[in-house]
Formats: structure tokens, sequence, C-alpha cells
């Protein structure tokens, strides 16, 4: 797994979304801390946005 380059919260908090430099976005539960699921992006990511 690579490291997360940008992540952002849920509006109310409860999944974490994350992206890596190889496209990958993962999506975590916060209160079990577990993650939810995981896919690969076509092209370039240019980071997650919240809204």
């Amino acid at each position: 797994m690579t490291s997360a380059t940008d992540g952002a919260w849920s509006p109310v908090g409860a999944f974490l979304a994350t992206v890596s430099d190889d496209c990958t976005v993962r999506v975590f539960g916060t209160a079990a801390g577990s993650r939810r699921t995981e896919f690969r992006l076509a092209g370039e990511s240019t980071g997650v946005d919240s809204g």
C-alpha cells in the first residue's frame, strides 16, 4: 500500500476518503477504523473533495 497524498472527511465525519500517488482511492469507516472500499482511478488524481 502506498502513502496517502490527500484526504477528506465525510460531512458528518463517519468516513474518511484518501487518495494515493498510484491513483488508489480508499474509504474508511471512522467508527471501527476499517477500510470500507478501495478502487483505482483511471488517469491522474488531483485530490479528494468533501463537498
